[in-house]
């Protein structure tokens, strides 16, 4: 039987901001919300991958032989009636060049023979271009003399390196559809290899490259509809999809705002907040360049331990009424676990900071808890979105229109306005529709209009309101 907790567990969905510092986070967040009437959520999110993008490659933690680094592959899902969802990921774009230009017009932070420092991925649109943008340099053959006097020479390769940066879609259905056409073939085994931040290295006949030290970062938004309909069931059971924290917002509860209402940018806050951005990513490069990682605590490895013992029971505990989704559901949570060290690790960068602290680098206790709570909620979103909109067959999809078609009206309607309303072949209508009946989604009963006449209602039942 399950638990008060574990129903709580599915069903409550708040976002937590009580997890998140009022030195830079809420500040920043309350700043974003007069200008913007995007859900908090998302601009949580976005705030959060903005600070990541500042400190990149330049921290991480030692846990066993792994180097956790900050880097988060977030997706924000939106509902029908949900705005602004590319307001919320461009937030990033927008702070990303701010810092950029800040960093790179200082001597004192950028050598005068080194790259210029980056913290946006280019919009390539390719594999190559991705690559290319993070790779070594290697070297460049030319080739001297004529005849039997030529000679092949080579030379030290110059070029720019950005191996840790944020990748940022306004419309992630775009990259999806970039990721699958032929040119790109291995993408999407790419992103999974520079996840963990290991060196990357690939060789094909004529090229050779090596990415020292990745840290790439993927921050999108959808559309739940554009999204389900270019993601595979088997997308589900891979590694791809367990690496994304979904930040799944069906319908905002804030005001819709006119152009009017909307304020306009603050200058001075502006430039407060690129000088927090650019303390954060000077306190990373000084702790990057004296070689400090970033050690857990002892009560932050208590708290780590207690939330991932309390994850393993609720698994546990599912897979007595679902053992494969309990499977299914311990590898989302096995990846968001590491989570709970990455966004950490960010927490603690901006401590650090705000705190004046120069001591070792260190993860608090109280860092940790905060962090496991912002993962909790991506915990719940997954199990939620899991159980009732990752359904990518025809029919799973044919059904979940028909559910919220129903509760967009109610959670009744007049059956032949039902057909009207989804549009399908009258044989395809039938059949979802009757295997819904058989499965207790729905049921029809018989109503009188005001004419007299009866009419037939289709009504959602319990189990799927």
């Amino acid at each position: 039987m399950k638990s008060v907790t574990d129903a709580l567990r599915v069903e409550l969905g708040a976002f937590p901001a009580h997890a998140f510092d009022d030195k830079l986070f809420r500040p920043f967040v309350e700043y974003l919300s007069r200008q913007t009437d995007a859900p908090e959520e998302f601009l949580y999110c976005a705030a959060l991958m903005t600070v990541q993008a500042a400190i990149g490659n330049r921290v991480y933690c030692q846990t066993g032989r792994q180097q956790v680094k900050t880097n988060l592959y977030v997706l924000l899902l939106a509902g029908s009636t949900v705005a602004r969802k590319s307001t919320a990921v461009n937030i990033v774009k927008h702070y990303g060049r701010e810092l950029e230009n800040v960093v790179n017009a200082g001597d004192e932070f950028v050598p005068v023979d080194s790259s210029p420092v980056g913290f946006l991925m280019p919009d390539s649109g390719s594999l190559e271009g991705l690559i290319e943008t993070m790779r070594e340099p290697g070297v460049v053959k030319r080739f001297e003399g004529r005849g039997k006097d030529k000679i092949e020479i080579e030379e030290p390769e110059h070029k720019d390196v950005l191996n840790s940066g944020t990748a940022v879609y306004s419309e992630f259905a775009g990259f999806v559809d970039m990721i699958q056409r032929e040119y790109n073939k291995g993408y999407e085994s790419f992103v999974l290899d520079v996840y963990d931040g290991q060196d990357h290295k690939r060789t094909l006949k004529r090229e050779h490259s090596y990415i020292k030290n990745p840290c790439l970062s993927i921050f999108g938004a959808s559309t739940m509809t554009q999204f389900r309909q270019r993601i595979r069931e088997d997308d589900k059971h891979t590694g791809y999809l367990q690496r994304f924290m979904f930040c799944h917002v069906p319908g905002s509860s804030r005001k819709r705002a006119s152009l009017v209402e909307i304020g306009e940018p603050d200058r001075e806050m502006e430039v407060w907040l690129v000088n927090a951005l650019k303390s954060v990513y000077l306190a990373a490069k000084q702790l990057h360049d004296h070689e400090h990682p970033f050690h857990l605590s002892d009560d932050a490895r208590t708290v780590y331990q207690a939330a991932f013992d309390d994850d393993q029971q609720y698994i546990k505990r599912q897979g007595k009424e679902n053992a494969e989704f309990a499977g299914m559901l311990d590898g989302y949570f096995g990846r968001l676990d590491v989570m709970k060290i990455k966004v950490a690790l960010i927490f603690a960068v901006v401590e650090r900071v705000f705190s004046g602290d120069g001591g070792s680098p260190s993860v608090s206790g109280a860092a940790m808890t905060r962090a496991i709570d912002v993962i909790g909620y991506f915990q719940r979103s997954t199990e939620r979105l899991l159980r009732d909109e990752f359904k990518f067959g025809k029919f799973d999809r044919q059904v979940k229109q028909i559910i919220d078609k129903l509760k967009a009206n109610g959670g009744s309607m007049k059956r032949r306005d039902l057909q009207r309303g989804i549009s399908w072949l009258g044989k395809d209508f039938k059949e979802v529709l009757q295997s819904g009946f058989d499965s207790g989604l729905w049921i029809e009963a018989d109503e009188k209009e005001q004419s007299g006449q009866n009419s037939k209602m289709i009504r959602l039942c319990e189990t799927a309101a």
